[in-house]
């Protein structure tokens, strides 16, 4: 659902933001996504395995490479952790 995310510079910033499942990113490609760029991608998940996950994310890359993207996931040995490694610009902590 669509919706208002506060800006981390200023609380009187604001952006849009929305929640999308994966299977309407796969279904829709970015035509699910607000449509406000440079756009964040941020996907959660317990293992980081789902075809479906991946396969969104992959998706929303490839048509748009600009796209940035963060993952959180509870083990970095899952998919999403490890399969997009040239595109990270940042660091991979991981909880012990």
């Amino acid at each position: 659902m669509p919706g208002l995310c506060a800006d981390g510079a200023s609380e009187r910033a604001w952006s849009q933001c929305a929640s999308v499942a994966g299977g309407a990113l796969l279904t829709h490609g970015t035509q699910a996504l607000p449509i406000g760029r440079p756009a964040l991608i941020v996907s959660l998940a317990r293992s980081g395995d789902s075809p479906e996950s991946v396969g969104a994310l992959a998706l929303m890359l490839k048509t748009e490479p600009e796209l940035r993207h963060l993952v959180l996931t509870a083990t970095r040995k899952g998919s999403l952790a490890n399969r997009f490694p040239g595109r990270s610009k940042g660091r991979h902590n991981h909880a012990r």
